[in-house]
């Protein structure tokens, strides 16, 4: 049987065509989940590497130390 959606290519029943794209379906379900999971742990480190930087600017700017306090002020800059 000729399939009309690629006659000559995929000799399968229309319900081979449905677990096909069932298939692909679960792949890219998948695919994003993983992406998506990724993506919020980076994040959330970023977060998290944002915080320490700024904890040890307040700290650098409390020392009393000049260079440490300038050091925190061009930091503090590029933000």
């Amino acid at each position: 049987m000729d399939s009309p959606l690629f006659p000559g290519v995929f000799d399968l029943p229309w319900w081979g065509y449905a677990l096909v794209a069932l298939a692909l379906t679960h792949v890219t379900i998948v695919s994003v989940t993983i992406f998506l999971h990724r993506h919020q742990a980076h994040r959330a480190k970023r977060e998290q590497l944002v915080g320490r930087l700024q904890d040890w600017c307040r700290r650098a700017e409390a020392s009393g130390i000049g260079p440490l306090r300038e050091l925190a002020e061009r930091l503090r800059s590029y933000a």
